[in-house]
Order: C-alpha cells, then structure tokens, then sequence
C-alpha cells in the first residue's frame, strides 16, 4: 500500500527483466548467432563451387531455355561478386563481434557504472521531472509554458508508446519465428530469428528487409524447400503482424497514412541510416502534431480577431 514500495518493487522488477534478459542473450543467443555466422562464411566455397558446377552442367546439357550470354554474364560477373561480397560480409561480421565482446569486457566497469547511476536516476525521476517543470514556468510565461509542457508531453506520449510498442511486437514476432521454423526443422532458426525480430523494428520494410536474408541463408544450405517455407512464412508473418499483432500492440499510436509512414522511412532513413528507418515515424508523427497545433492556434486567433 506505500507509494514508495511500489515504486520500489517496480524498480527492482524492470531491472531485474532487464538484467536477465542480458544474461539470456549473452548466455544462449549471442554464441548460437556467432557458431552460425562462423557456419556460414566456411561454407561459402562449397557453395560456389556447387553453383559452377550447376552452370557446367547447363552447357554440357543446354535445352536453350535461357541465352547464353545470359549465363555467361552470371557465371563470370554476377555470382563472383556476389560470393565476393557475402564473404566480405560474414568473414568481417566475426571480427566484428569479437572486437564488441572484447569492448564490451574492456568496458565493463563503465557499465557497471552507468547502471548504478541510472538506478538513482530511476528513482529520482519525479524529482528531475518536477525541476524541469519550474526550469519552463521560469523561462517563460504561465500560458506559454503550460503549453510547452503539454506539448512535451505529447511528444514523449509518441516517441515511448512506439518505442515499447514496436519492441513488444518485434519480440513476439521473434519468438513466433523461432517457434514455427524450429517445428519446420529449418536451420539457423536462432540467426534468422534474430534477424527478423530487429528488423521488424522497421514499419512496411522491415519485415522485407529481414525475408531477404532469412531466405540466402535458407539458399546457402542447398535446400530449395527450406528456402521457399522461409519465404512463405516471413510473408504470411509480416501480414499477421501488419493486421492483426501490430495494431493491437501500437493501437492508436502511430495513427498516420501509410503515405507518411513511407515518406519518413525514406526521408530519416537516407539521412540518419538505421535509426532514422526506426525512429522516423515517431518524429514524422511529432513534426505533424507541433504543425497541426500551429494551424489549430492560427485559427483561432483570428476568429478571436473577428
């Protein structure tokens, strides 16, 4: 019934969620993404030398069902660059996680640091709330500041409903994909369920953005079944997370066009890359708020002048 032990508990609880979920990650999900990736860049030779063989075997036996200069263009040009460039890719992403898990232990005590600060910050919110609050009301005046601080408000309304509300749903849709690949027995199900979970943070693409690669790796192991269930199954997810799952979860508020939700991907994406995909539907979302309460205050001061 105290205030201050609910507030206590709820400290604990969200810390200890957050704690634990690290621990998941590091314990279970991070080495299983590495063994898969370290997989993946070995057998990239192998591939590629199955894929000439396959060409080989089309000249030898050619029933003309495509030009040869077409094959030609694909065996010379195309696939090398292609290998080339996934074996850039994969054989660079594991020097990659290893040099973030050595500054990650390199910077351990920092973190340990910046998680007991943001324990008091925590518990001090109400009190750096309330001085932000005075910090207004002594800039400006009484109605300007009531206004500036219900617009701030908003804005946090926006920017936090979609942040949680997007990673509940890329959660669940993670798990979901995890879930049905490992009853398909399809392989790499925790590299693939990772890659679809984050890309899901993206609205629209994020879901094709996550089928592409999900779907060359299903390709890389040889199996054409499995790369075509992949395929089937990230679309029918994005469509269940697109009318039912993500709705539910964001409810009203995004509330734009899908219009505008394109022009902010495209727009904050070209210029901030990944974060701005993500993140620039909440700003496209405060960019028309602050625009319509400019109108909206517009209008009435002037039918308050006439």
């Amino acid at each position: 019934k105290s205030a201050n032990a609910q507030r206590g508990l709820a400290i604990l609880i969200s810390y200890l969620v957050m704690v634990g979920f690290i621990i998941v990650c590091l314990r279970f999900i991070i080495p299983q993404l590495y063994d898969s990736i370290r997989e993946l860049s070995l057998m990239i030779p192998d591939i590629y030398k199955s894929i000439m063989s396959i060409f080989e075997h089309y000249r030898e036996n050619s029933t003309d069902m495509f030009p040869s200069q077409i094959a030609d263009m694909i065996e010379t040009k195309t696939l090398p660059k292609l290998f080339e460039l996934t074996n850039n890719l994969l054989t660079n992403i594991v020097p990659m996680l290893y040099e973030a898990s050595m500054s990650f232990a390199k910077g351990l005590f920092n973190l340990f640091i910046a998680f007991i600060v943001s324990i008091y910050m925590t518990i001090d919110k109400f009190i750096l709330k309330n001085a932000g609050k005075r910090l207004v009301l002594a800039i400006f005046n009484e109605n300007f500041s009531y206004r500036v601080l219900r617009t701030l408000k908003d804005c946090h309304n926006i920017f936090s409903g979609f942040i949680i509300g997007k990673s509940i749903d890329s959660l669940i849709i993670g798990l979901l994909a995890f879930v049905a690949m490992t009853i398909l027995k399809l392989p790499y199900t925790v590299l693939i369920s990772v890659i679809i979970g984050v890309t899901n943070m993206i609205p629209y693409f994020g879901p094709f953005i996550g089928g592409f690669p999900a779907v060359l790796v299903a390709l890389m192991t040889g199996d054409l079944f499995h790369a075509l269930a992949v395929l089937v199954f990230v679309f029918a997810l994005q469509q269940f997370d697109g009318l039912f799952l993500g709705p539910k979860i964001l409810g009203d508020v995004v509330g734009i066009s899908p219009f505008w939700v394109l022009l902010s991907i495209t727009v904050f994406g070209h210029f901030f890359g990944f974060i701005g995909m993500f993140l620039g539907v909440p700003m496209i979302c405060v960019i028309r708020m602050l625009f319509n309460d400019i109108i909206d205050f517009r209008n009435k001061m002037k039918e308050l002048d006439t």
